[in-house]
């Protein structure tokens, strides 16, 4: 389905899934029920979570450091926290994160703060804080670790 004005694509694909979850009757019901504002919100959100899949190897990774915690990364995501606290974009209620219930988040990017704050190639997309490495860089310290860990030398 194609929609009409491309401007509206965001709400045709959230009321056509709701439609046929039985939530709405239509597509149409479900379009004029949304108010400005939920179709704003749901504009930024939609553009947020489209972004995201850009940056899928950043999230995994985040993921990744987040569970399997290094000290090192962690002082660098402690830094970089410290500096979010002070930023008027911290949503710490998750009103403008890209997906529910990530907060904290950017409220610029949406992106989930406990996971970014991880990734050593990820820079705030305001300027408070810089990737350490790029990204090819930090693949390769990951490779040299694995390498080291499964020399048994770590």
């Amino acid at each position: 389905m194609k929609p009409k004005n491309h401007k509206f694509f965001f709400e045709e694909v959230f009321c056509n899934i709701i439609s046929k979850k039985g939530i709405f009757k239509s597509a149409q019901s479900c379009r004029n029920a949304l108010t400005k504002a939920e179709k704003k919100n749901l504009k930024m959100r939609f553009n947020k979570i489209i972004n995201a899949f850009g940056n899928i190897d950043k999230i995994i990774e985040g993921v990744k450091n987040k569970i399997f915690k290094r000290q090192d990364i962690e002082d660098i995501a402690d830094m970089r926290w410290m500096e979010c606290l002070k930023c008027p974009l911290l949503d710490q209620t998750g009103d403008q994160c890209a997906v529910n219930g990530t907060q904290p988040c950017c409220a610029d990017c949406g992106c989930s703060l406990g996971l970014k704050l991880r990734v050593l190639s990820s820079s705030c997309p305001k300027g408070k804080w810089q990737a350490v490495v790029n990204q090819k860089a930090e693949m390769e310290i990951k490779k040299q670790i694995k390498q080291e860990e499964d020399a048994g030398n770590f």
